[in-house]
């Protein structure tokens, strides 16, 4: 921060830096009973930094006649992944399908979803 006076005023200048630094891991199961009969699991693990800078200048001046304030500011951020992964895997005939009815309710699928993790195999990464 810098606050300057001068002959009939001041100039002000105020800049901030800020850093987030993030850890995130996310695990989803969908459940896929669009005839497939599998159970996708995903796992992403990333890290996230965002970085936010804010610049102002101002000032305040008395001209006899005339009296000025102003004001200018600028902002800006950026988001960057320095590690960033993604794995998908799938478990084949992951439903007793024979139990669930033609008119589903989550329940329903959740409900006769064998959960067999052990069975489950990487397909991308």
């Amino acid at each position: 921060m810098l606050d300057y006076e001068i002959p009939g005023g001041k100039i002000m200048a105020n800049n901030f830096l800020s850093r987030l630094d993030r850890d995130e891991i996310v695990r989803t199961r969908r459940f896929d009973m669009s005839g497939s009969n599998k159970m996708k699991y995903y796992l992403r693990s990333r890290q996230r930094q965002i970085d936010i800078l804010t610049n102002t200048l101002g000032g305040e001046h008395d001209f006899t006649v005339l009296k000025l304030d102003w004001k200018v500011s600028r902002s800006a951020s950026s988001t960057q992944y320095p590690y960033n992964s993604r794995f998908e895997f799938e478990e084949a005939n992951a439903f007793n399908v024979s139990n669930i009815p033609s008119i589903r309710s989550p329940e329903d699928i959740i409900g006769n979803a064998y959960n067999r993790v052990g069975n489950a195999y990487l397909v991308r990464w």
